[in-house]
């Protein structure tokens, strides 16, 4: 498998995309369980930005050592990883708040709602 370091810019553009299905599950989740939508706007928000501190301040412990979580992304073959992990809290409550909205944003093209840079592979 070959392993590419991508761009900061690029490695946001990924995980804010990853964010926002998990925003869209957590949506569907308090829809079914008939949660008000103003609730559950809440609920995602702190949900996300909670989860997103446990990726970017936290970690895990295993049998004694300690590990920080590193996500990779596949694409043909291609393991993508960042040099620095990214901010991944900074962009919870924009993505709870997008989730939310009426017409929400098609996939791809979040990086241009929340000022991230384009992909330059």
């Amino acid at each position: 498998m070959k392993i590419h370091t991508l761009s900061q810019d690029e490695y946001e553009i990924l995980w804010t995309e990853w964010q926002y299905e998990i925003a869209k599950i957590l949506k569907r989740t308090l829809e079914a369980n008939n949660v008000s939508p103003t609730r559950a706007q809440k609920i995602t928000g702190e949900a996300l930005f909670d989860i997103s501190m446990l990726h970017d301040q936290g970690g895990i412990s295993y049998e004694g050592a300690a590990y920080q979580v590193w996500p990779a992304f596949l694409e043909d073959g291609t393991c993508n990883i960042g040099q620095d992990a990214p901010y991944l809290h900074e962009f919870a409550f924009g993505n709870a708040d997008l989730v939310y909205e009426e017409n929400p944003p098609k996939p791809g093209i979040l990086q241009k709602l929340l000022g991230l840079g384009q992909k330059s592979r």
